[in-house]
């Protein structure tokens, strides 16, 4: 799983946003599971085990 950590008001993560869509969605169409992108906005959640220093944060998670 990869995860994408951002805020809203940043432009960094303004222009990642399509980029990072665009892949989700090929991924959705190709009918790959294995794969799973997710994005949380940081400004209204807040996961104690993620230090952010910065917007966008980008985490990969391994299955187990």
């Amino acid at each position: 799983m990869l995860v994408k950590f951002y805020a809203p008001w940043c432009g960094h993560c303004k222009h990642l946003a399509p980029v990072y869509d665009a892949v989700a969605q090929r991924l959705r169409d190709s009918g790959n599971n294995n794969i799973i992108l997710a994005k949380v906005d940081s400004t209204l959640n807040e996961v104690e085990s993620v230090n952010i220093q910065g917007y966008p944060t980008l985490y990969f998670y391994k299955n187990g």
